[in-house]
């Protein structure tokens, strides 16, 4: 059948759906209140110290920082995904296969975990997971591709909408229905 949507592309589909839904909820309306959640209390809710810092690793890739300009680990971007795995149980299985499966390819390609492999060779896993080439038992419980869209998707909302980012993007700041500007 041509048009027959397979198993796979039919999970591909639901958790970039699930993802694009938690992001919205979470950092669209929700923002100002994700934001002063996090700073009340900035200790991980769901990852485990180990996850976190693979997680954390993954997104200092694709967002990196410079001297110049803060990047995905200084706006603590880790800590709103965080955040959204903590009060979105159907995002919290991708996240932990994801971080798993980060760390599994990076000790089968080069002996060492994710987070201790220089960027270069962080680049290179990264690009393997996202091509679907990643190697590793934890990517037959979740689609690679799938892992790294969301994944990129999140660093990407979680960073450009951090008040931190925003004077380097040059996006004036979020405002409320009387178009004030919040501080």
């Amino acid at each position: 059948m041509a048009g027959a949507i397979t198993r796979r592309r039919f999970v591909e589909t639901t958790l970039k759906s699930v993802a694009l839904s938690a992001a919205a909820v979470w950092l669209g309306p929700g923002l100002g209140r994700t934001r002063a959640a996090i700073a009340a209390d900035p200790a991980p809710e769901f990852f485990t110290p180990a996850e976190a810092v693979t997680i954390a690793a993954a997104c200092a890739r694709i967002i990196p920082g410079s001297p110049a300009e803060p990047g995905a680990t200084e706006v603590g971007v880790v800590r709103v995904i965080d955040f959204l795995c903590a009060r979105t149980p159907t995002l919290r299985p991708l996240y932990r296969g994801g971080a798993a499966g980060l760390d599994e390819t990076a000790r089968t390609l080069h002996g060492t975990p994710f987070a201790g492999l220089p960027p270069a060779r962080q680049d290179e896993v990264l690009s393997a997971v996202q091509a679907g080439k990643a190697a590793g038992a934890a990517w037959r419980q979740i689609p690679s591709p799938v892992f790294f869209n969301v994944l990129q998707l999140h660093t990407k909302a979680a960073y450009y909408t951090n008040p931190a980012s925003f004077r380097f993007t040059g996006y004036p700041g979020p405002y409320d229905h009387t178009h004030r500007k919040h501080g």
